[in-house]
């Protein structure tokens, strides 16, 4: 059954610069036991924005938006991970890396930073070895398809996956907070 999860959202929220938590709290908490919108945070200063077809940085006025602006779907049931996935092996080797293969205890935060698909980063959060998992791009395309891919999977915000857009040159968290 959906739930929300205060601490979830609010923990998340308290990583961020204070600049951006606003958007963050829009986006990733729930208010008054409702479950969080889940909405695709944007967290990219204005002025210049990346164009992943020529991967240069422009001047712009205007931010771009995504083609599909709207909430988490929530699909009921047990989120589940793609045991046939090819990358299972990639992901073994990042939870050996973080030693997170056999212990079994969860904690911190990890940030998928250019997740594309977010293939890695669902997995992660799926582990349940991290109590939060952040996982942005600047492009809105592959965000979304992000998006698309955790929902299928049953994975939401509570369930301690967030998704946002941002550049990895302007990194939206705060200090020691990762």
């Amino acid at each position: 059954s959906l739930r929300a999860c205060k601490a979830c959202g609010s923990s998340a929220v308290s990583t961020l610069r204070e600049t951006w938590q606003e958007e963050a709290k829009r986006c990733w908490q729930a208010l008054d036991g409702i479950v969080a919108s889940g909405y695709l945070a944007d967290f990219t200063p204005a002025g210049e924005e990346y164009d992943p077809l020529t991967r240069t940085y422009a001047s712009c006025d205007e931010k771009p938006k995504p083609s599909d602006p709207r909430p988490w779907r929530r699909i009921e049931g047990t989120a589940k991970a793609d045991t046939q996935d090819p990358r299972a092996e990639e992901f073994a080797s990042a939870m050996d890396y973080f030693g997170r293969q056999t212990d079994d205890s969860a904690g911190g935060l990890i940030a998928d930073i250019g997740c594309g698909t977010g293939v890695m980063a669902q997995s992660m959060a799926l582990s349940k070895k991290f109590d939060a998992v952040f996982a942005f791009d600047v492009d809105w395309n592959m965000l979304e398809a992000a998006r698309n891919t955790a929902e299928e999977a049953g994975l939401s915000p509570e369930d301690g996956l967030f998704l946002f857009r941002a550049d990895a040159q302007f990194m939206p968290f705060a200090d020691e907070s990762l």
